[in-house]
Formats: structure tokens, sequence, C-alpha cells
């Protein structure tokens, strides 16, 4: 089903690893990320980048860094399993995964890989690529793979909800208007581009912690920023490849890699299929003669951390690059900002040791947090605001509940009405 429909004026030229605790990402920050732009490598390459080490700062979550390096918040959790993803502590040193094996694809126009939740660009008549990462569609409002163009363009679009949306909305007592217009309650953001798809866009967010998560009902979501240059580059007409590519294979230097992000959950109904991955690698291998390290092949099918992998030859690991930790740019430190703003959300009852509750997340700008309060008051849940200790942050918890079936059912709700699928804390694990 399409997920978005924007209103533009008529014109001629216009018209595995465990499952991610996606509460993890729901801090909205101000930083401006850099795109990722990388020189095309040489006929028969298809590697670019090279990943980099940093150390955190104390007061970094993986939100902060994935949004300041061009990243998504899934692919820097698989690249750093074991590391807490909202305090991985002052001097810990993470990967960031910013190289690529690009998708086997034609290098035209835009290709997106849902798998692994990222969008290449490819201008006409420069030698080079810029990627950015996507928010796509939920289980159930999957985004839709294929060939298109950009059809049309609309800066501060307005939106008119599906009538498939309306109804979910309604049915959890969420009434939308027949049309949403630009602002900051528009979830098109402020840039949107018409896909030949029917009902299917490239737009912005007035939500970015959905950037690297499953969240839309199908439409391809970036962060502000990134729509923002995108939208200014891509011409009308641009040819639109959207593609599933969990497992990629490519050469660099004479040494081939394979990369590995853990598929769609609707592709892993049957167990982990590696075919795919196979079928890259021995075409990849054939053009060249080399025999793989199968071997390595198979680990890094296992731990899909999204990292090229290099499978022939006597490397071990592509060679990382060390950077200097740096704060996140705030551009907004200028611009003048609305007095802070007081989240109503239902009163919860005071914790009980033996009680269930669901971690929704943390902010640092009180409008994520009212924006989610809003999803949620519609549910009945209740919920309390806690302050977490020695950070400028506010958490969202939901609960109690007294048993952990009655949290997991609260965990369907929550999940079917925000695309959010929150943590669950186990008794004694709620306080602050």
């Amino acid at each position: 089903m399409p997920c978005l429909k924007p209103r533009v004026p008529r014109s001629p030229r216009r018209l595995a690893i465990a499952r991610l605790p996606a509460w993890l990402a729901l801090a909205l920050l101000p930083a401006i990320a850099p795109a990722q732009t990388f020189t095309l490598p040489p006929e028969g390459d298809s590697v670019v980048g090279h990943p980099l080490e940093i150390a955190t700062r104390y007061e970094d979550t993986f939100a902060d860094v994935a949004r300041a390096n061009g990243l998504g918040f899934r692919e820097l959790v698989v690249a750093n399993p074991g590391v807490d993803p909202w305090v991985p502590g002052e001097g810990t040193v993470i990967t960031l995964p910013t190289s690529h094996i690009l998708p086997d694809a034609p290098r035209e126009g835009i290709v997106i890989n849902v798998a692994e939740m990222r969008l290449y660009y490819y201008p006409r008549g420069r030698d080079e690529v810029i990627t950015h990462p996507i928010g796509i569609g939920r289980e159930g409002w999957a985004t839709p793979t294929g060939t298109g163009t950009i059809l049309d363009k609309k800066a501060h679009p307005s939106w008119t909800p599906p009538a498939s949306i309306r109804a979910e909305h309604a049915a959890r007592g969420d009434i939308l208007p027949a049309v949403v217009p630009p602002g900051p309650a528009n979830p098109l953001g402020d840039y949107a581009m018409r896909l030949s798809l029917p009902g299917y866009l490239i737009h912005g967010t007035n939500r970015p912690f959905g950037v690297g998560m499953r969240i839309s009902h199908g439409c391809i979501r970036l962060y502000p920023e990134d729509i923002a240059s995108l939208f200014a580059r891509v011409p009308i007409g641009t040819r639109v490849n959207i593609v599933n590519q969990p497992y990629k294979a490519g050469w660099r230097d004479g040494v081939l890699y394979v990369e590995a992000h853990p598929p769609l959950d609707e592709d892993q109904a049957g167990g982990l299929n590696t075919t795919p991955l196979v079928a890259a690698v021995i075409s990849a291998a054939e053009q060249r003669g080399l025999e793989p390290d199968w071997e390595r092949i198979r680990a890094a099918a296992l731990e899909h951390d999204g990292l090229p992998v290099p499978v022939t030859g006597e490397l071990t690991r592509m060679p990382l690059l060390t950077a200097a930790s740096h704060p996140a740019p705030d551009h907004d430190a200028a611009t003048p900002q609305p007095p802070p703003r007081t989240v109503v959300i239902e009163p919860a009852a005071a914790p009980h040791d033996r009680d269930w509750h669901l971690h929704m997340g943390a902010f640092r700008d009180p409008t994520g947090l009212e924006m989610l309060a809003g999803e949620l008051s519609a549910l009945h849940i209740p919920a309390r605001v806690e302050a977490v200790p020695g950070r400028d942050l506010q958490r969202l918890v939901l609960g109690p509940f007294a048993t952990a079936a009655e949290a997991m059912a609260a965990r369907v709700r929550v999940r079917e009405a925000t695309g959010i699928e929150p943590a669950l804390l186990p008794p004694g694990d709620a306080g602050s």
C-alpha cells in the first residue's frame, strides 16, 4: 500500500543479530550530517570509502554519532555489537561503517538498497557517488522494490493521508485531518520527491529518529539536511532503482570483499538464507579466477555487521582509519528557540519492584517527546517522564504492567501505532 500523498499544484513539467531495541534511536538532534561523497572506483571495482574508528565522549550516544557522520542508527549498532548504544561511555572506541560495496545495479540516478537502509545517488556527468542513510517502510507496509523515475518535486508540501492510513489512525482514536499543511506537524518534512511508483515518495521527516529504522508506511525518509541537499541536486526524470540486497560482493585493489546486512524480517520467515550471498560471491570471483575463503564468508554472513570483509588474499579485515572524536555541529545555536514546552501525558502509578515496563526512548529536545506522547495518548497506556541522571536527557517509560504478558501486549500496540518497538524492562529495572 502507498504511504503518503503530497498535494502538489499541477504543472506541465512537475507533477542475524537480535532485533534492535528501537527506542534507543529516539534522540532528536540539531546536528547536520555530512553527506558521504566518494569518487567512483575504477572499472571492475565497487568498494568505496574506509571504516573509521573514533573514541566516544561521555555525552555521546549512537544517535548523536550516527547523524553527525551520515549514518543510520541501525548501521552503527550492528557494526558495534556489545557496545551500549545509549551510553557507550567515555573513551569507548567504536567503528563507523563509512565504507560500502556499491549495490549490484546500474550506476545511474538513485539506487536504494532497502536491506541496508541506504540511498546512493550517481550525479549525471560526475565521477562520484553520494550516499545517505534512510528510513523505510515497516513490516506490513514494506517499501517496494522496482524501477521508476522522479515525477515531481515539491518544497514545503502538504500531506493528504491516504484512506488506509486515516483508517489505521482512526482505529486507535487518532483522527487525522484530510490535509495536513506544511509545518512542523507534517511528516513529509520540508521536501518531497514523488516517484512514478504510485503513492510513494522520497521525502524528509519531522521525526529524524526514524532514519535508519523501519518506521514509515512505505516511503523513503531522509534526515532533514540530507533531503535538502538531495532535493537541490536531483532533477525531475531521474531514474530510481529500489533493490533488496542484504548481501553484496565487490572488488578493491585485487581483493574481493563481502558485506552482510541483517535481512528484513519478512525475508527471514524460513530461516537465514545465504544463497544470495553465495551467488554474489561466485559471480564476483569468476571475474578474476580467485578462490574465496568460504570460512570468512560464512562468518560475515553470521555476523551481519554491515562492514566490507576481505575474503581473498592476506587481509582479514579492511584497514581502519582513526578519526578524532568531535561534537556534532550545532547549526541551531544561532536560531532563536521557542520556550520549552510542557509535555502532558497520562500519569503512571509509582513503580513497583514486581512490575514490568516499556522504555520508549530518551530525548534532549522536548519536541520529540511531545510528538511521541501525542501519538501514545490515544492508546491510554500509562506513562511517565524521567530525568536521566547526569545527562541533559529525559526518558519516556510506559507502565507499570502487572505481568510480562501485559507488557508484551502493550508493546505490540505501541509498535502498531508508531512503528517503534520499545525495550522491555523487567521488574526492578524501571527506575532512573
